[in-house]
């Protein structure tokens, strides 16, 4: 072509040319883009699985450990204790390895529950009115008194006096309940 003159456009054709739009190339770039690099939604649902398992786990305080122990046989195993105008009821609770204490909330507000120095036993477990709460004294707790607090009201206090494992624990007396 010589300078000055005119002469028609010549586009190149070829790859990326709009006049070679291929519709069934372009469905296989979407379908890819709807499934990135081979990840299937069940590998995703797996890892959200996974993640809402180890998030209750720390939520819990490790507290499921307790959820898959085994049930205690007779009655002197299973204690009960009732959260009532922000105290215990009995104050002190006798137990031994292997029982089960089920503590109930009467009162109105919402407790947390935790054994002072032993967080792992029970660390700001929350039971809300009109609920309660078991769990298993664990084999590793050694004789002796452990203090049963509330963390959100710091007045509530209870003893838990773990007895050696052979033979019942004696049994704690119910408190009558005062009216207010």
């Amino acid at each position: 072509m010589k300078r000055g003159g005119t002469s028609p456009l010549n586009f190149a054709a070829g790859q990326g040319a709009m006049s070679e739009f291929d519709p069934d190339d372009y469905t296989e770039k979407v379908g890819h883009l709807k499934d990135p690099h081979g990840i299937s939604a069940a590998w995703i649902a797996m890892v959200l699985v996974a993640v809402l398992f180890i998030g209750l786990n720390r939520f819990l305080g490790g507290a499921t450990a307790v959820l898959w122990q085994p049930e205690p046989t007779g009655e002197d195993s299973v204690h009960h204790a009732d959260l009532y105008h922000h105290g215990f009821e009995p104050a002190a609770i006798h137990v031994h390895p292997g029982d089960q204490l089920v503590l109930t909330n009467e009162d109105e507000d919402v407790h947390a529950l935790s054994v002072v120095g032993h967080e792992e036993v029970l660390q700001d477990e929350i039971v809300e009115p009109d609920t309660s709460f078991a769990f298993i004294v664990p084999a590793f707790l050694a004789p002796g008194e452990y203090s049963l607090i509330c963390t959100v009201h710091p007045e509530m206090r209870a003893r838990m006096v773990v007895t050696k494992d052979s033979g019942a624990a004696p049994q704690s007396p119910p408190a009558a309940k005062s009216a207010e």
